[in-house]
């Protein structure tokens, strides 16, 4: 007959440490009464295994903040707050980009001046003083209008268990905006979140 070996690695096991198996003499196998076991093949080993940090999962949770209206040429626009949190298994997770697609009715990039992305520090969802600009961009033309938010080394989004993030996503409205077009936005799948390796 053939067995195999298998184990369960603890969620807290060692990061670095390596794992395998040994069966070093016939001592490590009780046979039935009367029976006895060969040296031959003894001492037994596997190969071993290093142990990776457990993977991180991130949950991303989106707030529409988007108000009603706006005039022409209305500058920081909160149109949605986005949270980020990690399980309690989790060690952190890093974000390093967002893309974001402009949505609306008859809106082109031209409307939005600028999109921006705050820090919501006390999440109470509006810019307050105080509150770091962590990158900005301009939408580009297409169908629909997208652009990335690329975060520097110094402003990326450090999630742990400890404490979740929330940031503000705020728009720069074009003084030559289309009147009566309503605008939002969009992060429409996981790869729209990118995220620093291995999470």
């Amino acid at each position: 007959k053939n067995f195999l070996v298998v184990y369960d690695l603890g969620a807290a096991a060692t990061v670095g440490q390596t794992v395998g198996v040994e069966l070093t003499d016939t001592t490590f196998v009780t046979p039935s009464a009367g029976d006895t076991v060969s040296p031959t093949t003894f001492p037994l080993f596997s190969g071993t295994s290093d142990i990776d940090d457990l993977e991180d999962v991130l949950t991303v949770a989106g707030t529409s903040r988007t108000p009603s209206s706006v005039e022409q040429g209305t500058d920081g626009v909160v149109v949605g707050s986005l949270s980020f949190t990690v399980r309690a298994q989790d060690d952190e997770a890093v974000v390093t980009a967002l893309q974001v697609n402009l949505t609306g009715s008859l809106i082109s990039d031209t409307d939005i001046d600028r999109v921006r992305l705050y820090n919501d520090a006390n999440s109470n969802g509006a810019v307050d003083a105080g509150e770091a600009l962590l990158a900005e961009n301009l939408f580009t033309a297409g169908t629909p209008p997208t652009l990335t938010l690329t975060l520097t080394a110094t402003n990326r989004i450090v999630v742990t268990q400890a404490a979740g993030r929330n940031v503000l996503l705020v728009y720069d409205v074009a003084d030559t905006a289309t009147v009566g077009a309503t605008f939002g936005a969009a992060l429409l799948t996981t790869s729209y979140v990118t995220v620093q390796a291995p999470e």
